[in-house]
């Protein structure tokens, strides 16, 4: 399955895959969406799922807000 996280103030898009073995490929894609120079930065990682519960710690760190 896959599961995408999109900020729609910026064009930044986190995409997380993974097969029924346990892999799991993370794409990030980070935009300055500005014209007419726009600048991209796509990152791809290959992961054990292993990994996914410490990410998900830093997403809710970093991008969402304090309770």
């Amino acid at each position: 399955g896959t599961a995408r996280l999109e900020f729609w103030n910026e064009e930044h898009t986190i995409s997380y895959s993974g097969d029924s073995r346990g892999a799991v490929e993370a794409i990030v894609v980070l935009s300055d969406g500005w014209a007419p120079w726009r600048a991209c930065l796509t990152i791809r990682l290959a992961l054990d799922q292993s990994h996914l519960p410490e990410i998900f710690r830093a997403i809710g760190r970093v991008f969402l807000p304090p309770k």
